[in-house]
């Protein structure tokens, strides 16, 4: 017998992350599954920690065509406090 009276709600860890893509990148970057207005400060770091760059500005894309071949941390700020790190490879 299955009881329905209570639910137990089911949640996706992965709904609300944020995404770039794509990955592989060559030439541009994409930031999804945020509304752009809430974006703050994007920074691309080395695996060893050394920032490349750094967006202060929402964009549609972000151009990475000058960054070396490699894999990457990209850290999405959000303008409530949120940060987010995403691991990207670099064509």
């Amino acid at each position: 017998k299955v009881n329905f009276g209570q639910a137990t709600p089911v949640v996706d860890p992965g709904f609300n992350r944020i995404i770039a893509y794509p990955s592989p990148a060559d030439k541009l970057l994409y930031i999804g599954n945020i509304e752009k207005s809430k974006l703050g400060p994007i920074l691309l770091y080395t695996m060893n920690g050394e920032k490349i760059r750094e967006w202060n500005q929402p964009q549609v894309s972000y151009d990475v065509s000058t960054v070396p071949p490699g894999i990457y941390l990209l850290k999405v700020n959000t303008k409530d406090g949120g940060q987010q790190t995403i691991r990207i490879k670099k064509l």
